[in-house]
């Protein structure tokens, strides 16, 4: 029979804070309709579709992402609007690699790591509903960005670092 230890935030803030990371070209990913969460300054593109990024008729965007490393909204290790925190901090601690691989969990969170060092690399881990259908979600979104139909049709991703649009290539054998 397969362990299944049900996971529990312990509400650290971990996951509010060090958002960029090292290395990291992106920001936490926003859906349009969370824009209004954070100050229009904090926000650039993150993910869009088109021929070129010049090409106002055939580009489109997608997604956004929020741009500081720690987030505003994190006061004494809570989330000041967790009623209405955005989707991805919703799957926390899922989180996704691809449409074709799905998600996985975050390796910094140390409540993931505290059960993956009681249970070894082999559990199930039951994740409240909140969270699994809020990774669901984004991954339906995500379809969009991932599925190239056409030329016309690419994806392209703003990278943070040089504040500029890329074409997306997918780097083989990368599955986070």
């Amino acid at each position: 029979m397969e362990k299944q230890p049900r996971f529990n935030c312990s509400g650290c803030g971990k996951c509010c804070r060090e958002l960029l990371g090292t290395g990291v070209t992106a920001g936490l990913l926003l859906l349009p309709e969370e824009i209004p969460l954070f100050p229009d300054h904090l926000i650039k593109p993150c993910q869009a579709k088109g021929t070129h990024p010049n090409d106002k008729k055939k580009f489109y965007l997608l997604t956004l992402q929020y741009t500081e490393n720690v987030c505003i909204h994190l006061k004494d290790n809570k989330c000041m609007i967790y009623n209405k925190r955005p989707l991805v901090c919703r799957a926390f601690p899922l989180q996704l690699i691809d449409k074709e691989e799905g998600f996985t969990f975050a390796p910094e969170c140390p409540e993931y790591l505290k059960l993956k060092n009681q249970f070894g690399n082999r559990f199930a881990l039951n994740i409240p509903e909140e969270n699994r259908q809020a990774i669901l979600y984004l991954a339906e979104k995500q379809r969009e960005f991932y599925t190239v139909d056409s030329l016309e049709m690419r994806p392209w991703v703003f990278n943070l670092k040089t504040n500029s649009w890329e074409l997306f290539r997918r780097k083989k054998g990368v599955t986070s």
